[in-house]
């Protein structure tokens, strides 16, 4: 009943300046995912990361070389909770003639044990992860269309050992999704903003000739967006590709509380 997964990194960093060294990240993770009749899905996961460092050059020219090898251990545990909400509606739209809306609302549950990481080497975001304490709560929204894949003439259908049983195509053409999280941590400590801004996301998909990926955060407690991100892409049937992207996003630095 378990499964499991194993993602591998390996990072050679390079600079003039600075420090420079390799970075070998590894993480497995148990799952065990379980469904309650047809109504709920719950599924279970732990996961360890491994990060290993050898430097070959400190930012302080000053510092040991008896730190050239450090690594890093970090555990969590995730939780999912979600059910699908579904109707199937009949449409003749093209080749289609079935339109599926699946409501998914989902809860997710993560923590992260926290460790002291200030004596690390640091190349990019992955050699500082904080403790986390968090539930994220979701509604995601799909829509999905059937289609024939062929067509068969009258001749054929009358003919055909399959005319019972024609073969299908099931594509994804629009995803709304909205999500926010909660820390725990913060709210215990009784700190300001334990929610997170107001996650939205958007795809369209046209098929083969284009898309159209949104997203957007509402800060519920400025009463703003903080950011909103627009991408279309264009595609013909050579190939050739049209893409156009805008993006927002608000830096708030030492911002005092409320």
């Amino acid at each position: 009943p378990f499964y499991w997964d194993l993602t591998s990194l390996y990072d050679n960093f390079y600079r003039e300046n600075g420090t420079r060294g390799q970075r070998v990240d590894l993480r497995p993770r148990i799952y065990y995912p379980w469904r309650f009749k047809t109504y709920l899905d719950l599924e279970p996961s732990v996961g360890f990361r491994e990060t290993a460092y050898y430097v070959n050059q400190f930012d302080d020219p000053d510092a040991s070389s008896d730190d050239d090898t450090q690594h890093r251990e970090l555990y969590d545990i995730n939780i999912e909770l979600s059910t699908d909400i579904f109707k199937t509606y009949a449409a003749q739209i093209g080749h289609a003639d079935r339109v599926r809306h699946v409501i998914r609302p989902q809860i997710t549950y993560e923590y992260i044990w926290g460790t002291d990481q200030d004596d690390l080497p640091f190349f990019n975001e992955i050699d500082r992860i904080d403790k986390k304490n968090v539930i994220t709560y979701s509604i995601t929204n799909n829509l999905m269309y059937r289609a024939h894949k062929s067509v068969p003439n009258e001749k054929n259908l009358s003919n055909s050992t399959d005319s019972n049983n024609p073969e299908y195509a099931y594509s994804q053409f629009g995803r709304f999704k909205l999500l926010q999280t909660y820390d725990i941590d913060k709210a215990r400590r009784n700190e300001p903003r334990a929610f997170s801004p107001i996650g939205a996301e958007l795809d369209i998909f046209t098929g083969r000739y284009g898309s159209l990926q949104a997203d957007a955060a509402w800060s519920t407690y400025d009463k703003e967006f903080v950011s909103r991100n627009a991408a279309l892409s264009l595609n013909d049937w050579r190939d050739d590709k049209l893409f156009v992207e805008y993006r927002f996003e608000q830096v708030v630095l030492d911002r005092p509380n409320p």
